[in-house]
């Protein structure tokens, strides 16, 4: 987050935000899935599904409060102060 940095597929493959590489053979692999789901029960898989969007919801707005209250605190602080001075000269 500080550098933005870019990584390819196996950066995040290594430091575990996918669950694997596909380099070859991608529909054989999205078709293998797919069968793999197909086979678990549609309503726990449903469920399932509504926690986890319901936790990321949660989640994403707490850290968008935080980032608020942080953003507010840190517009009235010397830090900022002295920019904002700096750059009005």
């Amino acid at each position: 987050l500080y550098f933005s940095d870019f990584f390819g597929a196996e950066k995040a493959d290594e430091v575990g935000i996918v669950n694997g590489v596909v380099a070859d053979g991608v529909l054989g692999v999205v078709r293998e899935k797919a069968r793999e789901l197909s086979e678990k029960p549609p309503q726990a898989l449903r469920l399932t599904k509504k926690l986890l969007r319901r936790v990321d919801d949660e989640v994403v707005e707490a850290a968008m409060r935080e980032e608020a209250e942080i953003f507010v605190s840190r517009l009235q602080s010397q830090e900022f102060m002295a920019a904002v001075a700096a750059f009005q000269g």
